[in-house]
């Protein structure tokens, strides 16, 4: 390893507790529902490959619960319409909802720097308290850090361009 930390625990660990439970609680329903069948020499086949069909059948069913929990705190955390997104992810078949999401997401709110309100990636100024979040030259108009002295772009001085 090269000693950074692993985002996708990160990630996991937004799932609720409600949903794993679900998940958990769907897998072990499906051992059941499974046992429950009956078996005999009508086509049904040996207890060994049953088992399996329904380990395999309780794992997926259990990921894709896991999945939707976490499509709906994400969506949350995005910014995004939590209730919307979880319908969609849900009642679009074939899982193609749940690839719409991945697909259509916008980028993670992150908090602003003077009052931790949260703000897209895309803002330049925080609607809470107006900080400028992303500073731009006042001579070409492009974005710029707030230690820059003088524009990479154009040169000019920021400081000199920002007061004139």
């Amino acid at each position: 390893m090269n000693g950074q930390k692993s985002h996708f625990k990160d990630e996991l660990r937004i799932v609720s507790p409600i949903a794993v439970w679900l998940a958990v609680a769907a897998f072990a329903q499906m051992q059941i529902l499974f046992a429950m069948l009956p078996k005999g020499p009508h086509g049904l086949p040996p207890f060994p490959i049953w088992a399996l069909i329904s380990v395999v059948a309780g794992i997926v069913l259990s990921m894709w619960i896991l999945l939707i929990g976490y499509i709906n705190q994400d969506a949350k955390r995005r910014g995004m319409g939590q209730l919307l997104w979880t319908m969609i992810a849900i009642l679009v078949p074939n899982c193609l909802g749940i690839l719409l999401y991945f697909l259509l997401r916008k980028p993670p709110l992150v908090p602003c720097a003077k009052c931790l309100g949260p703000l897209s990636a895309d803002f330049r100024y925080c609607p809470k308290c107006g900080y400028t979040v992303s500073p731009s030259c006042a001579n070409c108009g492009r974005a710029i850090s707030h230690e820059y002295v003088c524009c990479p772009y154009c040169g000019k001085p920021v400081r000199a361009a920002a007061t004139s």
